[in-house]
């Protein structure tokens, strides 16, 4: 998913999102077969993370959803999450979820200008936000 005109730091970027499909192999029957993943769902924040340089930049934050709510905003660099130094997306990723299930308080501390900002984002189930279409 390539999506252009997010303004970080002043410059106009082009981000890249993907899932590598060896991520796909082990859920891909479970996804078919339910529609989703079996497992208790992950936390989600409602934040667009670019990583680059192994900076994570926070390039866009959802209205109305936890990271709307605890005060993050486009151009936070995160630099922890929890006791944890983030070092890559997938890094990242992997330390939230292993907090534990949807619902979970995810502490995070980001670099904003040159301050360092601590937050608590009240993480909740993905799902809960999807706006579903209507049929006319």
């Amino acid at each position: 998913l390539v999506i252009q005109g997010f303004e970080i730091r002043g410059d106009q970027r082009t981000v890249n999102m993907s899932v590598p499909v060896q991520t796909l192999a082990g859920a891909i029957d479970e996804i078919c077969e339910h529609g989703r993943r079996l497992e208790p769902p992950r936390p989600w924040l409602g934040l667009l993370v670019h990583d680059e340089d192994d900076e994570l930049t926070v390039v866009g934050v959802y209205r109305s959803c936890p990271a709307d709510a605890a005060g993050l905003q486009p151009g936070d660099i995160i630099v922890r999450v929890g006791n944890h130094e983030v070092y890559g997306l997938g890094h990242f990723y992997r330390t939230m979820w292993s907090m534990g299930p949807a619902g979970t308080e995810i502490p995070i501390t980001v670099l904003r200008d040159t301050t360092r900002h601590e937050f608590v984002v009240a993480s909740v189930e993905r799902l809960a936000h999807l706006h579903k279409g209507t049929l006319q």
